[in-house]
C-alpha cells in the first residue's frame, strides 16, 4: 500500500477583492487590480509539480507560475467587478498540472455565485509598526463577520524584496486559522530589528472542500477579501530613522522643530556648526517640540536626532 503524501497538498480557485489599510483607519480598495481571480497549487515539497494551468467555460487557459515559496499561482487583476465576472464567470473550471509521483491531474471545480466576505481590518495596526523583534507579537483583527469554522484566514508577511518571513498555517494543517479566529502570534526573532515589512490579512469564504478528486489533496473553491498593510520593528539604536519635522523660527529668532519618530520613545538631540563635531543639546520624546535657545548665536547650525534604546 502506497502511503506517500500527494505531491500537491491543496489546489484552489478563488475570486477576490483587495484593499489597503494605512494606519488604524478603514481599508480602502487597492488602486490597482482591486478585483482578482486566483488559482493556487500548494506543493508538498519542491520540484514535484510542473506545467500547471487553469481553464474555464470560455475556453480561456492561463498558466500558473512558480512562486518564491515553491507553490504555483495564477492571479488576474481587474479594475472592476464586471470585468472580472466577464473574464472569469461562475461555472466549472479545470485545474491541470503534472506531478512527479501522481501523474497528470485535470481536476474540475465549480465556482458558484458571489460570496465575498467582509473586509479584513487590523485592529492593532499602530502596534504593528512598533514591534519588538525579540518578543512574540499578537497581530489581531476585527471578527470575520459571518465567518465559521469552515472558513479560512491567512496571514503572510514578506520583506520588502518579497521574500516570505512568516506564513500562518495552510488550510490543510491542524491549527489553521478559521473564520472564528481573531489573532495570530508572530514568534520572537521572526522579524529583524529596525526593518519594514509588507503583510496581508485574507478572509476566505470557503464554499466547497473536495478531498476525493485527488486523494491526499484538498480542492478549495470560494471567495476572499484581502487587506494589505505595513509592519515594522523597533530599531536597536542609531539605526532608527527619526525625522525633524514642523521646523520654524519663532518671533524671537529661536529655531524649533518636532522630533518625528517612534511614539513614546526618547531621542537625543545633537547640534553641530560643521557637521563634524556634534554636541548633545537635549533629550526629547518623539512628538514634543524642541526649541534651541542658542540658535541665534550661529549664522548656520545643524541638528540630528539619535534614538536612545
Amino acid at each position: 500500500m502506497n502511503t506517500a503524501p500527494a505531491d500537491a497538498k491543496s489546489y484552489s480557485v478563488l475570486k477576490g477583492q483587495q484593499f489597503i489599510q494605512s494606519g488604524s483607519g478603514a481599508p480602502v480598495p487597492a488602486p490597482t487590480g482591486p478585483y482578482v481571480f486566483e488559482t493556487t497549487i500548494s506543493t508538498a515539497t519542491s520540484n514535484v509539480v510542473s506545467s500547471a494551468s487553469v481553464s474555464n467555460s470560455l475556453a480561456a487557459v492561463n498558466a500558473l507560475t512558480l512562486q518564491l515559496d515553491g507553490n504555483y499561482d495564477f492571479t488576474g487583476g481587474f479594475s472592476s467587478k464586471s470585468a472580472l465576472d466577464a473574464t472569469d464567470p461562475i461555472g466549472t473550471y479545470y485545474v491541470s498540472f503534472n506531478t512527479a509521483h501522481d501523474g497528470m491531474k485535470n481536476l474540475p471545480v465549480v465556482l458558484p455565485g458571489d460570496a465575498y466576505p467582509v473586509v479584513p481590518h487590523v485592529n492593532n495596526a499602530y502596534n504593528a509598526q512598533l514591534i519588538s523583534f525579540d518578543a512574540d507579537f499578537a497581530l489581531s483583527w476585527d471578527a470575520f463577520g459571518g465567518g465559521t469554522s469552515n472558513d479560512f484566514v491567512r496571514v503572510e508577511i514578506t520583506d520588502l524584496a518579497g521574500n516570505f518571513v512568516f506564513k500562518s498555517k495552510g488550510i490543510t494543517k491542524n491549527g489553521a486559522l478559521t473564520g472564528l479566529s481573531t489573532s495570530v502570534v508572530v514568534p520572537a526573532f521572526t522579524l529583524a530589528p529596525g526593518t519594514g515589512y509588507k503583510a496581508t490579512l485574507q478572509f476566505e469564504k470557503v464554499l466547497s472542500r473536495d478531498p476525493a478528486s485527488y486523494p491526499g489533496s484538498l480542492g478549495v473553491v470560494g471567495y476572499f477579501t484581502r487587506t494589505y498593510f505595513g509592519m515594522a520593528t523597533r530599531s536597536l539604536g542609531p539605526g532608527n530613522p527619526p525625522a525633524l519635522a514642523l521646523w520654524q523660527v519663532s518671533s524671537g529668532g529661536q529655531f524649533q522643530f518636532v522630533v518625528s519618530g517612534i511614539s513614546g520613545e526618547t531621542y537625543r538631540i545633537d547640534g553641530s556648526s560643521n557637521l563634524v563635531q556634534w554636541i548633545p543639546l537635549a533629550t526629547n520624546t518623539a512628538g514634543i517640540i524642541f526649541i534651541d535657545p542658542n540658535s541665534t548665536k550661529y549664522p548656520h547650525f545643524f541638528y540630528r536626532a539619535v534614538f536612545l534604546p
